[in-house]
Formats: structure tokens, C-alpha cells, sequence
């Protein structure tokens, strides 16, 4: 990680690095290919989620400029 930081700030990016982490406890398992299925409302709680951080990373860009 440290090394990443370097690098980002040697180009100037001097933003936290910021990780997104799914739960897919609630995701169904299917054994005909061993992969998880996410259910459609995990899907929706997904992409709202991922609306709100768009709409938060777009605020600060807005706030740095």
C-alpha cells in the first residue's frame, strides 16, 4: 500500500485510497458452476450504493476545484 501511496503522490493524487467490500452472505450458491448468484435485491442495494459513492466522489471533485 505504501507503495501505491508513493507512486499516486509522485503524480500529485494525494486522495485516500478507499476500498468497497460486498457481502455476498445473502447471495445464492449454485452447484452446476460452483459460483455465487446475487439475488436481485442485493444487486439493487449494490448499485444504490454505488450511486451514492459516485454522487459523493463527484461533490468532492467539485469542492477541490
Amino acid at each position: 500500500m505504501e507503495t501505491i501511496r508513493q507512486t499516486r503522490a509522485k503524480r500529485g493524487d494525494t486522495r485516500p485510497i478507499t476500498f468497497l467490500i460486498l457481502d455476498d452472505t445473502q447471495c445464492k450458491k449454485t452447484k452446476s458452476y460452483n459460483t455465487i448468484q446475487p439475488t436481485n435485491q442485493t444487486l439493487k442495494n449494490l448499485t444504490k450504493t454505488l450511486d451514492k459513492l459516485s454522487k459523493a466522489y463527484s461533490n468532492l471533485n467539485a469542492e477541490e476545484e
